[in-house]
């Protein structure tokens, strides 16, 4: 006289992405941080299949040791599946990547992926003339050209308080 009724759910695999940025150029990242971070590296996680989208934020401090800080930023409980991964804003100081980035997500564990982002370097183009009061140029003159790491102005360049960020 009684009737049992089973129930199968299916429950969907899921699975984790963590991301974590890098410089590409440490000779301009290193120690420079009032140039350069990679905190808040915004990027666009879609799933292939669905199409479905995700914002991840590099907002998670990677303490490596390294002299350019990195940072991660971590998507939890996604489905399983192929994802592109595309950079929406740059960290401050970087090039934004045009680059897309291929990963899957498996089950129950985390795909990790670094991607390393070019440094804006700010190429600076001189053009420097010598006149004299009349406009007449000045053959012979020297000039000096000092690269500091950070920004400054004029005055503290001229005072002194940039010296000890004085790099080549």
């Amino acid at each position: 006289g009684s009737q049992k009724v089973i129930v199968f759910k299916e429950v969907p695999q899921l699975g984790s992405l963590e991301i974590t940025k890098d410089s590409s150029n440490y000779s301009l990242t290193d120690n420079n941080k009032d140039c350069y971070s990679l905190e808040g590296t915004v990027f666009t996680v879609t799933h292939k299949q669905t199409g479905k989208k995700y914002t991840l934020t590099t907002n998670i401090k990677v303490d490596d040791g390294s002299a350019t800080v990195k940072y991660k930023g971590v998507l939890k409980d996604i489905p399983v599946g192929e994802y592109t991964i595309k950079e929406k804003q740059a960290g401050k100081g970087y090039v934004l990547s045009t680059k897309a980035t291929n990963v899957t997500i498996v089950g129950n564990k985390t795909s990790k992926v670094t991607i390393k982002n070019e440094p804006d370097n700010d190429p600076v183009i001189i053009l420097v003339n010598k006149t004299d009061k009349n406009g007449k140029p000045l053959a012979g003159a020297e000039f000096t050209i000092k690269f500091y790491k950070g920004y400054f102005t004029e005055q503290e360049i001229i005072s002194g308080k940039a010296e000890s960020a004085f790099k080549r």
